[in-house]
C-alpha cells in the first residue's frame, strides 16, 4: 500500500529560469490534473502561485546544492520526487504507473528510482524487462533526471556549493558505501528517441540545454498546443547542436576512461598489489 503522504514533488528553479514556469503551469494544469502529491516548485526570491503547485522560497541567490540541502531540510515526507522547471510534462499522467514504481521502490528499500532511462540502468531486474539496477561503477548514478530519492539518504551525498553537474559528476563516488540500491526504469530506447517513450512522469528532457530552448522542444509543445515564446532566452543553434554532440563523444569517454579506472582499483590484483607495497614500505621503515 502506497501512502501518498510519504512523498512530495520538488521542482527545482532558480529566478532566472522564472520564463519557464508559464509552460511548466501549462503542463502540469493539463497533463497531471489529478496529481496525488504535495508539489512544491523550489525558487530563489521570485514569487510562483499557482492553485496547486506551492512556492518554497529559499530567499536569496544559491547554488543548487545549497538550495536542495535547505529545501530538504523543510519537507516532511521521507521520501521525494525530483524534478527541475524545464521537465515540461508531454502527455497524460497515469497514476497507477508510478504507484507501480513507487512500489518497487519500497519494496527494494531503495536509495533511488531514476523514472526516466537516461541512462538506461546497467543490469536489468530478475523477470523484469522495465527495470533494472544501476551500478557502483555507473559514471551517472546519481542523474538529476526524475527521480524518486530517500530523502535522508539524498542529505547524506550532498555537498554545499556544488552545481547540478559537479553532483552528477562526483556523487557517484560518495554512494558506494550506501547499502541501498539505486534502481532505474528500463526502456529500449537510443538516445535519439530518448523523448518519444512513455515514461511514469513523461517529461521533455529537457527542454531548455545551456540557457537555449531545444528546437525539438518548441517544436513538440507547438504541436500540441501549447506555444513556447523564447524571448531573450533564445533557441539551440546548429552550432550549438554540433557542440553538445561532440561533449556526448567527451562524456563517453569520459565514461569509459572512468568505468576502467574504478575497476582497476575494486580489483583484486590491484589491492593485492597495494596491499604488498604498503607491507613493503613499513618493513622498510
Amino acid at each position: 500500500m502506497i501512502l501518498k503522504n510519504d512523498y512530495t514533488i520538488l521542482i527545482f528553479s532558480c529566478d532566472s529560469y522564472s520564463d519557464v514556469w508559464p509552460y511548466l503551469v501549462q503542463t502540469f494544469d493539463r497533463f497531471w490534473k489529478d496529481c496525488p502529491f504535495e508539489i512544491f516548485l523550489v525558487s530563489e526570491t521570485k514569487d510562483f502561485k499557482h492553485s496547486r503547485i506551492k512556492n518554497l522560497k529559499i530567499g536569496r541567490r544559491v547554488c543548487w546544492s545549497d538550495m536542495v540541502i535547505e529545501a530538504l531540510e523543510q519537507i516532511s515526507t521521507p521520501n521525494i520526487i525530483y524534478m527541475q522547471e524545464d521537465y515540461l510534462l508531454k502527455s497524460d499522467i497515469d497514476n497507477e504507473k508510478i504507484f507501480h514504481y513507487l512500489r518497487d521502490f519500497e519494496h527494494h528499500q531503495a536509495a533511488y528510482l531514476r523514472l526516466f532511462p537516461w541512462p538506461n540502468p546497467d543490469h536489468k531486474a530478475t523477470g523484469r524487462d522495465d527495470l533494472g539496477y544501476i551500478s557502483h561503477l555507473s559514471h551517472y548514478r546519481t542523474s538529476l533526471q526524475c527521480a524518486v530519492w530517500s530523502k535522508t539518504i539524498l542529505q547524506k551525498i550532498l555537498v554545499k556549493g556544488e552545481s547540478g553537474w559537479d553532483f552528477e559528476a562526483y556523487s557517484n563516488v560518495r554512494t558506494k558505501d550506501i547499502d541501498h540500491h539505486f534502481l532505474s526504469i528500463w526502456a529500449d530506447v537510443d538516445y535519439a528517441t530518448m523523448n518519444n517513450g512513455h515514461y511514469p512522469i513523461d517529461y521533455f528532457a529537457t527542454g531548455v540545454l545551456h540557457g537555449k530552448w531545444m528546437r525539438e522542444a518548441i517544436y513538440y509543445f507547438h504541436k500540441i498546443g501549447i506555444k513556447i515564446k523564447p524571448g531573450n532566452r533564445g533557441v539551440l543553434t546548429s552550432w550549438d547542436y554540433w557542440l553538445r554532440e561532440k561533449k556526448k563523444d567527451q562524456d563517453f569517454k569520459m565514461n569509459l576512461s572512468h568505468r576502467l579506472y574504478n575497476s582497476v582499483l575494486s580489483s583484486s590484483f590491484f589491492k593485492t598489489i597495494h596491499n604488498q607495497l604498503i607491507s613493503f614500505k613499513a618493513n622498510f621503515k
